[in-house]
């Protein structure tokens, strides 16, 4: 896969990655070894890649502490025009 072959350069060379993709490219990455240190899903991305619709800003939080998001330093969740939650 491409973005893990970034990730092992990104790796020998002690740069940290931002990762701003979606799809199954994020669920990919979120599922492989490697650890980007900030991914930036908006709202139904986050919703896609829990399989469940998100109600509040409570079960963004609740997400973001766990599960695949555990080991990643900064996760942006984008609301659109109501801005961001933000882990770090």
């Amino acid at each position: 896969m491409f973005m893990c072959s970034r990730f092992t350069c990104a790796e020998k060379n002690k740069t940290k990655v931002l990762l701003d993709t979606n799809g199954e490219t994020l669920k990919q990455v979120l599922t492989s070894n490697y650890r980007p240190f900030l991914i930036k899903p908006n709202i139904e991305e986050l919703a896609t890649l829990l399989s469940k619709q998100i109600a509040d800003d409570n079960q963004i939080i609740d997400a973001m502490q766990g599960g695949i998001f555990k080991e990643i330093a900064w996760v942006v969740v984008t609301l659109g025009s109501k801005g961001a939650i933000v882990k770090k």
